[in-house]
């Protein structure tokens, strides 16, 4: 690569580092215009597609760095499985591509761990046990193999054994706080299973302080007030007579939008709708919060102000 690219190229990385997403895809896109064949380029754009929310183009940018022999590949199909698993919910293809990394590099712990992760989302939990079990052949204290292989054991193969294993993993100082949660998590329902209520007690205690400790501050700091004050605000915002308007010209499937609080029911009262031939589901999608982050800031206050023609738009 000359120092010109190569200057390119850093001053694109930096923005998308920044954050700076759609600054960072003009800058990868002007630099595969003149010099396509790098493949790192392809990728990064790739992510910085996907976190724009603009997963088909990500999808294809992926492609273009496998086809431009990227090194690691088996890292550009696991990015493309995590795209259409969360983002476009097509299990299936997103098999196809952990599979497919896996016969580039069958030791691949992270393509093992989501698959194993889909056959779990699946309900098939003999296949999910058996990844979980090869994760651990290959890395034997990979933590979030073992908590999910623990909460994966029937009642009766919970043993002394696995406990120790547990209780030592959670002691390892590599260990993360978010390592500890999922352990901890697996033990407290393991010891529920076996009788041990005060230890089980004692170890979602623990859990919950390592899962507090892990998150991002403003997603796990509940602060009461503030809530109020959001709740307030949305009261007080100005209704819009927006409700039941398509855009002129709009045509083609119609969203329904599924609202509850956690362990509220919406999930389930999701696939009842979604047992209707008419209706496809799209589980708890993003979109909303992006949006707002997005074109709506600060929000509720900026929907007094916004043009009715960019809400029809939005």
């Amino acid at each position: 690569m000359s120092a010109v690219p190569a200057t390119l190229v850093r001053e694109a990385n930096a923005l998308r580092e920044a954050g700076r997403l759609a600054e960072a895809e003009a800058a990868y896109l002007r630099i595969l215009g003149r010099w396509p064949s790098l493949p790192d380029c392809w990728f990064n754009l790739g992510v910085v597609q996907r976190r724009s929310g603009r997963f088909e183009a990500a999808l294809a940018s992926y492609q273009e760095a496998l086809m431009r022999g990227i090194s690691g590949p088996e890292e550009v199909h696991l990015n493309r499985a995590v795209i259409y698993c969360d983002c476009l919910r097509q299990s299936e293809a997103a098999e196809r591509e952990l599979r497919e990394a896996l016969r580039l590099n069958a030791s691949y712990v992270p393509a093992l761990l989501n698959l194993a992760n889909l056959h779990e989302d699946r309900g098939q939990r003999d296949e999910a046990r058996t990844l979980y079990e090869r994760a651990l052949t290959l890395e034997p204290w990979c933590f979030l193999a073992l908590a999910r292989l623990a909460s994966l054991q029937p009642a009766d193969a919970l043993d002394e054994r696995l406990i120790a294993r547990l209780r030592e993993a959670l002691a390892r100082p590599e260990a993360s706080a978010a390592d500890r949660a999922n352990l901890g998590f697996a033990l407290g329902r393991a010891l529920d299973a076996m009788g041990d209520y005060r230890g089980a007690f004692a170890a979602y205690q623990a859990a919950n302080r390592d899962s507090r400790a892990s998150a991002l501050p403003a997603v796990v700091r509940y602060d009461r007030a503030a809530q109020e004050r959001v709740t307030e605000q949305l009261i007080a915002a100005p209704a819009r007579t927006l409700a039941g308007r398509a855009p002129t010209g709009a045509s083609g499937p119609r969203p329904i939008f599924v609202c509850g609080m956690f362990r509220s029911g919406s999930t389930l009262a999701e696939q009842l709708i979604a047992g209707h031939p008419g209706v496809a589901a799209g589980g708890e999608l993003e979109v909303l919060p992006e949006m707002i982050a997005r074109e709506l800031l600060p929000f509720p206050e900026s929907l007094a102000a916004a043009p009715e023609a960019k809400l029809m738009q939005l």
